[in-house]
């Protein structure tokens, strides 16, 4: 198996598609978050559900997260300072060995900020042990980049991970977004959320914005950022730099 992903990747099997990430202030585009597809022979393009599973079965989803990664800071390097861009590591990832080593040699490779880069570590991370992962984001943070808590809400196991692991920015659930129109306490909850993690000092992202009426909720609670389909669904690369950067 193996073999056939590092042929996948050298026929560049898998793409890169983009979604973007609104100011609520400004409305303006501050970022995007790096989301991987597969370019199946047979089937078409498929979306990580389809052919992440496999891969970290077989131990292998770290190769392509460093691809993700590297990927990043090849086209990254020329856009505006502004605009930072988010990519996904899986447990697993987390977890190599020499994974510091490898993200210093790419960074220094492609002569990137590493600010510019969050790496995004969901919330069922904290199914390792806090300390762990607390090392695990020192050591990233150490290299200068930008730490963000992917899916915050989506399980409430896991408040001790905001106490004790430095995070730059915190991710919003989409499940509490999409409620946000239809349940007062869902909006109670959601505004805490905003309330408490701003309070701690952390940038906030909404995803799964699909409505102006979720927006302005966000807007009005004092959420930094907006992610999901009111703005854009994640297109391919080529497509994001002529709609947002041509």
């Amino acid at each position: 198996m193996l073999g056939k992903m590092l042929n996948n990747i050298e026929k560049n099997a898998y793409e890169i598609f983009l979604q973007a990430k609104v100011s609520l202030r400004t409305h303006e585009l501050i970022g995007a978050e790096a989301l991987v597809r597969y370019n199946d022979d047979l089937e078409g393009m498929l979306t990580p559900d389809k052919f992440i599973p496999a891969l970290e079965e077989n131990n292998l989803i770290a190769s392509l997260d460093l691809y993700v990664f590297e990927k990043v800071c090849q086209f990254i390097k020329s856009w505006p300072e502004k605009v930072t861009i988010a990519v996904n590591f899986s447990r697993q990832t987390l977890q190599e060995l020499y994974l510091e080593d490898d993200l210093k040699n790419i960074l220094e490779r492609y002569g990137v900020q590493p600010d510019r880069i969050e790496v995004e570590i969901t919330e069922s991370s904290g199914c390792l042990e806090n300390g762990t992962v607390q090392y695990m984001v020192r050591q990233l943070k150490a290299l200068g980049l930008r730490i963000s808590l992917d899916d915050f809400g989506a399980s409430y196991n896991n408040l001790s991970m905001l106490v004790d692991i430095p995070f730059d920015q915190v991710k919003i659930d989409k499940g509490l977004v999409a409620k946000l129109e239809e349940n007062e306490n869902n909006r109670i909850l959601v505004q805490s959320l905003l309330d408490m993690c701003h309070k701690m000092g952390f940038e906030i992202v909404a995803e799964g914005v699909e409505t102006i009426g979720q927006e302005r909720i966000l807007t009005e609670y004092g959420c930094d950022i907006g992610q999901g389909y009111y703005y854009s669904k994640p297109i391919p690369l080529d497509v994001f730099i002529k709609k947002y950067l041509g």
